[in-house]
């Protein structure tokens, strides 16, 4: 049974037979040559898929189920082109592109302009002339390459270069092929399941929740459970439906951690003697959530000058008839709804069998 892949395979080396050979450059060599060979299918493939999508659509437009299928093999070719651009963006960081002199580049435009005569094979590719290291540069990086020669926004280069790292294989610096960094989320951007660009985003927020997955009590679990969760969701949902899930992943594991950081803290919360130094007697306090929003209240209100926690109310020389709170009684005025009981309660003296007696009685607890 003929599959589609030999279809496939069959087809690209009949189309290579029909192209013309293509003019060799003073520089090429076999392996360039081959490269080039393909370079032109692609283009080739390129207009005939224009042609084929305009006379399909003519065809179809008195029959509404054939419509349908044509949307929906237009949107594997959309997916494959979404794919491919992550894919050149790559390639571009590996090949260190962006150390190409002027001239290769300007020829290289030449080429793209006139596509016609390079599928003739009237035009040939120049060769990778590079800038010299320690020398300028055109671009700094990939990204610049892919900013300035392809007119995308900085944003757009930089998702390209990230992505591509993210979801595809890669070359370590000692040659060794690098694995995706999400396998199951490349799994359904290699195979045209999803949407690319989607996948791409996926991707992304994936790796802004690993602060998140890292507070877990098993990351690599909770990563892998997650990854599905995803790659299932970009299969089979439309992107409102993964905004949504990732909301909720987010929230999850927003409460999960806070939930593991207050188990730790436990154990640590409480008011602690320190000692006695010439500033003073210090002693330390470790507090939850709750009991720090209460002392940062506190604390604001102490320091506002406008409030009567704020200023000196006593009265100069003794004046007033002494009937308002804390004025004439020295006493702390209370914070709305707290009794200063409440706040500081009075703690009963230490036992003499708990007392040091070598400790001398001022810096006694």
């Amino acid at each position: 049974m003929t599959t589609t892949a030999t279809l496939a395979t069959a087809g690209l080396a009949g189309l290579q037979q029909i192209l013309a050979p293509s003019t060799k450059g003073p520089d090429a060599n076999p392996s360039a040559t081959t490269v080039d060979e393909k370079l032109r299918l692609l283009a080739v493939l390129n207009s005939m898929q224009k042609i084929l999508l305009d006379d399909v659509a003519h065809a179809v437009s008195s029959s509404p189920a054939r419509s349908v299928f044509l949307a929906l093999l237009t949107e594997d070719l959309a997916r494959t082109a979404g794919r491919a651009q992550i894919v050149a963006a790559g390639k571009l960081e590996e090949t260190e592109a962006h150390t190409l002199r002027e001239e290769p580049l300007a020829l290289l435009h030449e080429a793209h302009r006139g596509l016609a005569a390079f599928i003739g094979g009237s035009i040939s590719l120049p060769g990778d002339h590079r800038n010299a290291p320690g020398t300028k540069m055109l671009f700094k990086d990939a990204t610049d390459l892919l900013k300035d020669q392809l007119h995308l926004s900085f944003a757009q280069a930089k998702h390209r270069v990230i992505v591509h790292d993210l979801l595809l294989p890669r070359a370590g610096f000692n040659g060794a092929v690098l694995p995706p960094h999400f396998g199951q989320l490349a799994g359904v951007f290699n195979d045209g399941s999803a949407d690319p660009h989607e996948v791409a985003l996926a991707a992304r927020r994936m790796l802004a929740l690993q602060p998140g997955i890292d507070a877990q009590q098993d990351p690599a679990a909770t990563a892998e459970s997650i990854e599905q969760q995803l790659a299932e969701s970009l299969a089979d949902r439309n992107p409102s439906g993964t905004a949504q899930l990732f909301k909720r992943i987010s929230a999850e594991l927003d409460a999960s951690a806070l939930e593991r950081s207050e188990a730790e803290m436990e154990a640590h919360i409480g008011l602690r003697y320190k000692g006695k130094q010439p500033r003073g007697f210090i002693w330390e306090l470790c507090t939850d959530l709750r009991g720090h929003e209460m002392l940062q209240t506190l604390s604001d209100q102490l320091s506002n000058p406008r409030s009567a926690f704020g200023r000196d109310t006593t009265p100069p020389d003794g004046e007033g008839n002494g009937q308002q709170s804390g004025e004439s009684s020295g006493e702390q005025p209370e914070l709305p709804g707290l009794s200063n009981e409440s706040l500081f309660p009075v703690a009963p003296p230490v036992p003499a069998w708990a007392v040091d007696p070598d400790m001398p009685e001022d810096q006694r607890p």
